[in-house]
This record gives C-alpha cells, structure tokens and sequence, in this order.
C-alpha cells in the first residue's frame, strides 16, 4: 500500500513538473500586460514605453502598458500583487514608494506578494538649494542648522515620500534640528526652493540636472554610494561621513508565485532590453541611470530598504 501511494505521488509531482516545462516552453503565447502603477505621461510611464519599444527585438510578444493609477500607486501595486501568476501580467513596481505604503497604512498588498525580476533604473536623491544661496557645500548646511537648531527648512514630495524619510535620516546622523516641509509632489517642493520659500530641497538627480544646467540650482551632496556622472564634483553624503543613502527604482516584478521558469525569460530578454543601445540612448536624454539588478539581487535592495525605512516612518509619525 505504501509503495502504491509513493507512485501515485511521484506521478502527479513528475506531471506537474511536466506541465510547467511544457507551459514554460510555450510562453509566451499572448501579449503580456506590464501595469503601470501612475498616470499616462509620467516618468514611470514614460520609460515603460521606451522598454516595450525595444523589448519588441527580444520577446515575441508584445508587452502592452496598462496604467492603473490611484492611492499614490497603491491600485497599481495590489493589481500587479493579486494577478494571475501565470507570466501574462507583470508590472513596474518603485522602491521606496512601493515599500513605504505598507508602513506608512493598511494596503492591499505587502511586498513578499511580489516576485521580483529585474531592476532597471535608479535614481539618486540630493540636497540642493537655489544657486544664490548663502550654503556653498553640505558642511555650510549643517553648520547653519546646529547654529540655529529647527529654523531650517527642506522641502519634500509629502508626508512618508522617500525624501521625506531621508530628511529624516539626515537629521539624525548628522545631529542636527531641521523642519522637513512637505508638498503635494516633487514639482511644488522644488518650486518653493526655488523661489526662496524654503532653504533646500530634497530631489533626484533626474529631476534636478535641468535646473542645475541653467544656473538655477546647486547641489550640495547626493544620496548615492558613488558620485554621479551628471555632478561629478558634487560629493557623496558619505564622503561626508554621513551614511544618507536613497535612491528611487524602477523595476519589474510579478506575483510572487509566477514560476520561476518565466521569472528567468523575462529577465534574461529584459536584461538584453536594458543593454541595447536604443533604449541606452533613449535613457540618456532622460538624465536617469540605468542601474541593472538581477533577481535576488533586486529583492535585497528591497528587503534591504524595508528595514530601513519602517523605522524612520516611526520617528516620522
């Protein structure tokens, strides 16, 4: 009797290894949907449909752009986590973003629902001022601030944003007092630094190079592990012994039960994506680096990035 039921279980486990070969083998066979967690137009969006573009040379099928914005990607991000796992919809997901939304309120997806796949981009954070302003360098900055603790101001894309964390985050290692001012957006957050209302501002590199170009706004330190090629003589936080480390991704992911036969597809052909020089060239007018993570590599950078923001999010409260 033992022996018999140790057959049938073997059977049944080797036909459905045989089954997800053969669908691994024929996928895929339709159009996949990559869900965009924002609105048509945005940065997000915009790079989604440079990478369908030239994904068309490596995947036999399309993939089609589906915006699903709302909640600050929250609808997005729940679509993407609750989908058929069967390779057919896969999505962008954006760290910290992504992470922060479960801390900061009850969401209808965590981060272990996604399986991650690759990370294409990476977009650093900074401190920048107006370009008149009294702060030449980041030691300036928090010269002034213990100087005259809580009267500096730093504006920030909203409550639980990625810059208002590293705020934060700053504040703390460098033992000084600041008033972080939250905006609707990154877009009134730089208008207000800009226009003298605050005295610096949070921002990402991408962001921040057109008005630095046209002597409208200088950098004082970026958040990265390494200088960036588009400020090279701007230093790191932590060339200033401040390990502020941030920076906004824009990566794909799927359900977390996709198998992981096509997880590997489509980052082996994604990956030839990110490296043809089309979409390399189509990225650099964008101002944003291509940061390629692979799969366990990119789920890392995410775990990583969760015990670091929960509880900054808890001082932030």
């Amino acid at each position: 009797m033992k022996k018999n039921i140790f057959i049938l279980c073997l059977v049944g486990f080797l036909a459905a290894a045989l089954t997800v070969l053969a669908q691994a083998a024929d996928y895929p066979k339709e159009p996949i949907e990559l869900i965009v967690a924002y609105s048509a137009g945005g940065g997000t969006d915009a790079g989604a449909r440079m990478l369908t573009k030239v994904a068309a040379k490596y995947i036999p099928q399309p993939l089609v752009v589906v915006n699903k914005p709302g909640a600050g990607g929250e609808i997005g991000f729940t679509a993407l986590a609750k989908a058929k796992p069967n390779g057919y919809t896969i999505g962008f997901i954006n760290p910290p973003s992504t992470v922060l939304l479960p801390l900061m309120r009850k969401t209808g997806y965590q981060m272990s629902d996604f399986k991650c796949i690759i990370n294409i981009v990476l977009d650093p954070g900074l401190l920048a001022v107006r370009a008149d302003s009294p702060f030449k360098t980041l030691d300036d900055f928090i010269k002034a601030a213990k100087a005259k603790p809580g009267t500096l101001s730093i504006s920030n894309a909203g409550v639980g944003s990625d810059a208002h964390m590293s705020i934060i985050d700053f504040a703390e290692k460098a033992g000084i007092k600041v008033n972080p001012v939250p905006f609707k957006g990154a877009a009134p957050a730089r208008t207000a630094a800009l226009g003298g209302h605050v005295d610096a501002v949070v921002m990402k590199v991408g962001e921040t190079k057109t008005y630095v170009q046209s002597k409208q706004a200088k950098v004082l330190a970026v958040m990265s592990e390494k200088r960036v090629k588009d400020f090279p003589d701007v230093p790191t936080f932590k060339e200033k012994g401040l390990n502020v480390i941030m920076a906004a991704s824009r990566g794909i992911a799927g359900p977390k039960a996709i198998p992981d036969s096509v997880a590997k597809y489509l980052h082996d052909r994604l990956k030839k994506t990110i490296e043809d020089p089309e979409f390399v060239a189509m990225m650099n007018k964008t101002g944003i680096a291509i940061s390629y993570m692979g799969s366990d590599e990119y789920k890392k950078f995410c775990d990583q990035l969760v015990t670091t923001y929960g509880p900054l999010w808890k001082k932030a409260k």
